[in-house]
């Protein structure tokens, strides 16, 4: 059974939503997490992976998308939510010192109060910052401020969030048209 890769550590937002998908499905696979989308697509590649589970506001789908598309194409999206997400801020902090997030995510709350603001690849990059005191806050799973009461506390709770995963595989699956669900949510909300 072919490997699902995205990116880690494990625990993060994409092990969660990869593991989701393949539980969805039955799959029985394997999720691998991984340092960054090269490295997952080079286990592509070389056949150590066969499918690949991006998070639609991830800085590099783009990238992805375009330097791909020919060899490991789109072939699945799903909707799934975020663990909770939170403002985080270290106790021992300067008061509005520097905020690490991942750039699509500044959305969710008003980084401008802080004095840096520092960009990261994932949330869980900003988690692991915040831990080692590289960053005075920083937006991500709200979750460690639960297991790091000592270190961290919640600024501002922001909750799960919803979020399109994009699924890349090695045959390409539209052809002329679309591929969608004709039982999709929104056929019922339209239809109701």
């Amino acid at each position: 059974m072919p490997a699902f890769a995205t990116l880690g550590p494990a625990g993060s937002n994409h092990d969660l939503n990869a593991r989701r998908y393949v539980a969805f499905h039955g799959l029985g696979a394997r999720v691998d997490c991984v340092g960054s989308f090269d490295e997952a697509f080079a286990r592509m590649q070389d056949g150590r992976a066969g499918f690949v589970v991006q998070a639609c506001l991830h800085p590099q789908v783009g990238d992805s998308i375009g330097r791909h598309r020919d060899r490991f194409p789109l072939v699945d999206c799903f909707l799934g939510p975020t663990a909770p997400m939170a403002v985080l801020v270290r106790r021992d902090a300067a008061p509005r010192g520097r905020i690490g997030f991942m750039p699509a995510t500044r959305v969710y709350f008003d980084p401008s109060p802080w004095t840096e603001q520092v960009s990261f690849a994932s949330g869980s990059d900003v988690a692991t910052a915040l831990l080692e005191g590289r960053i005075d806050a920083g937006f991500t799973d709200r979750g460690w401020a639960d297991r790091r009461p000592d270190v961290l506390r919640v600024e501002m709770d922001v909750g799960p969030v919803d979020v399109a995963w994009l699924v890349y595989g090695s045959r390409r699956v539209c052809g002329d048209g679309i591929v969608a669900d004709p039982q999709a949510p929104v056929v019922r909300q339209f239809r109701p």
